[in-house]
């Protein structure tokens, strides 16, 4: 899966933007805050219909404009595609295939497959094991609808349950036999959640262990587990024991909804003593194992996108992710960097062709 050309209007800081000829590599270089990350973003926006970086489409739109647009071209074997996005925030927004319209967004997941890293996740992925399902969900949606309906369904009925234990003032006052029967419903979607999980989980293992061995030099061990109260039991069972505790907390406190992907180096918890260096290394081998699992799932090799993954990475690390990248099975690969001279001379001294896009002062040059 190539993309070969994006036409951007009013996306963020550009009214307009045409960039056209990306190669296997394509480097996105310019200062902080000069939009390169918006341009990165857009290319995800392409692939699955919704801002990486937002939830809002109206954060997206250039500010004082009453919409924005993106249209990109992209080929999969002999196949091509013209894919538009057409937003007015709040009102209307139309996606378009080959000049026919999509009914509903969902209709896009699969169809041309991404995966995205960003600084932040280094952070928010170490500190909240919310965001750490959310990662591996963004994944698995992509290629399995039967765990989608499941998730959407859970969270439905999770939703609802919480909304009756909000609303009674004291356990008297509590539907138990409402709550019994949503628990009971819970079970059949929980339990394709955790089996599937697991199952992902175990998939990605080895995948990210052997990525991470190759960045880090073999200088540490790193490894990921997946954790599930489901691992004890049917998941009513606990709910019913935890039903007075969780009326006095006004919230369901057991579930899939409290799973999580446990990281470690050299068998501790990776953020008690690990450096910037190792914590960006865990979060790229991490994420490039999702885009494995992606590419073993999807008839095309995904977009890989990385905003700004190399800031406070040594040389030997960042060489050794180039290399990884640039030579191993992964497909169109997008990379933002502020520094405008290390990436390509990293890969030129390693004969590693790309295609540079230059961002200085809203203008934007290619080579």
């Amino acid at each position: 899966m190539i993309l070969k050309s994006i036409i951007l209007t009013n996306y963020r800081n550009y009214p307009t933007c045409t960039i056209q000829g990306f190669k296997k590599v394509n480097l996105f270089l310019g200062k902080n805050g000069s939009g390169k990350t918006n341009l990165l973003d857009s290319i995800y926006y392409t692939a699955l219909g919704k801002s990486y970086f937002s939830s809002k489409d109206s954060d997206i739109m250039k500010w004082g404009e009453e919409f924005f647009r993106v249209e990109s071209r992209i080929e999969k074997a002999t196949q091509k595609f013209k894919i538009e996005h057409a937003v007015i925030p709040s009102k209307k927004k139309e996606t378009k295939i080959n000049g026919k319209a999509i009914e509903k967004l969902s209709q896009l997941l699969g169809q041309f497959p991404a995966v995205a890293i960003a600084p932040k996740e280094v952070y928010t992925l170490l500190s909240a094991s919310q965001e750490r399902r959310k990662a591996c969900d963004r994944v698995i949606a992509q290629f399995d609808k039967q765990y989608t309906a499941a998730l959407i369904l859970y969270n439905s009925l999770l939703k609802r349950r919480n909304q009756l234990l909000k609303d009674s003032k004291s356990m008297s006052d509590l539907n138990i036999e409402l709550i019994k029967v949503i628990d009971k419903q819970m079970d059949a979607p929980a339990k394709t959640i955790y089996q599937t999980r697991l199952k992902f989980a175990e998939n990605i293992r080895q995948e990210f262990r052997e990525n991470y061995k190759t960045i880090s030099n073999e200088q540490e061990e790193a490894d990921l587990f997946y954790q599930s109260s489901l691992e004890t039991g049917n998941l009513s069972d606990q709910l019913y024991k935890c039903l007075e505790s969780d009326f006095y907390k006004k919230r369901t406190t057991v579930g899939i909804h409290k799973d999580d992907y446990v990281f470690r180096i050299n068998d501790k918890h990776l953020n008690t003593f690990a450096s910037q260096g190792q914590l960006k290394s865990f979060i790229i081998s991490f994420k490039l194992s999702l885009f494995r699992i992606l590419c073993n799932n999807s008839s095309h090799l995904p977009f890989l996108i990385l905003d700004d993954i190399f800031d406070k990475i040594d040389s030997s690390r960042t060489t050794a992710l180039l290399n990884l990248l640039s030579k191993g099975d992964f497909g169109q690969i997008f990379i933002s960097d502020a520094d405008k001279n290390r990436l390509p001379e990293i890969l030129k001294k390693n004969d590693l062709e790309f295609f540079g896009v230059i961002i200085e002062s809203g203008n934007i040059e290619t080579q």
